[in-house]
This record gives C-alpha cells, structure tokens and sequence, in this order.
C-alpha cells in the first residue's frame, strides 16, 4: 500500500485482471488497474520479490528479472511514478542472483538480501548495501557473508541489521 491509497503489485504474472503486465502493476484505490503506472515490465517468466516505495513517485523495485521494458537491469531497478526507470540509479550489471527483500537506511542507503553472490561484479555473499545512487557501498563488507539465502533484513533503531534465512 502507498500513502496516496494505490498499491503497487508484484510477482510472477504476466497479466492483470485480463490486462498485460508482466510481473507489477499499480492499483487505484478501487482495485481497477492505475493506466498511468505503464512500460511492459519485467522479463518475462521471472517475478518481482519486493517493492519498495520511495515516495508516492518513486519505488525499488527487486526480484529475478533480468530487464525492465526491455531494458537490462538484474534483479534491481528504480523507476518514476508512471512506470519509466529512472536513470539516476544506476546498478551497473547489478545482481548475479535473485534479490528477495529491500530494507532501507535513515541515511538513505539500502540494505539488500537475496541469494545473489555478487553485486555490480564485487564479491557480496547475499548481502549487500548500497548508496541511493545504486552503487555498493564499500564500506559494508559482510566479510565472507552468509552462506545461503538470506530473506528478510530489518535496520533495527540503533542501526545494527538483522537478517534471517536458510544460511548457517
């Protein structure tokens, strides 16, 4: 649910209440689908795990894919209200595996798990944070990470992160 009453949908679909959208869409506040939300969304056959609002006019958005209206973006990318990427963010190649949940920072940064390896082609056992801008963070270094997938990551109020998953 966003602030404005609309909700953001995600997941593996390939079309909504009879309408193309490939794996996320926008809701009003009725149900009926925002048309103003648009683009072709994500690759198909692959799912969205996670959307995270920015504001009403921005979102993160996570998961398996390997574009975005046709555009390469693995497993992350930020777009506009009306659906386009927005260009200030920028991954670079991104995630090499899935990206399962978005947790956010109070210094604007972002905390990503997920079972992915790697993040724009630097070693992050699945778990990795980045800048606003999309790039990593070097000075979080998780050391040797976990070691398999890591689901849920909370920022608890005295910054410290929990994560929970199936590593040992």
């Amino acid at each position: 649910p966003l602030s404005n009453g609309k909700v953001m949908v995600g997941g593996l679909f390939s079309s909504f209440n009879g309408t193309a959208k490939s794996g996320i869409c926008r809701l009003n506040k009725n149900g009926s689908i925002d048309a103003t939300f648009g683009g072709s969304g994500i690759s198909s056959g692959h799912r969205v795990y996670f959307i995270h609002p920015i504001s009403n006019t921005k979102y993160l958005i996570a998961g398996t894919f390997t574009s975005y209206n046709g555009v390469a973006k693995n497993r992350i990318v930020k777009v506009n209200s009306n659906g386009s990427i927005d260009n200030s963010f920028n991954p670079g190649i991104g995630a090499n595996g899935d990206i399962y949940m978005i947790t956010a920072q109070t210094d604007g940064k972002f905390i990503l798990v997920g079972s992915f390896t790697s993040y724009n082609g630097v070693a992050r056992n699945r778990i990795a944070r980045i800048n606003a801008n999309g790039s990593l963070d070097a000075s979080f270094d998780p050391g040797t990470g976990a070691n398999s997938q890591v689901f849920v990551a909370k920022v608890q109020t005295d910054g410290k992160i929990l994560i929970g998953g199936n590593f040992t």
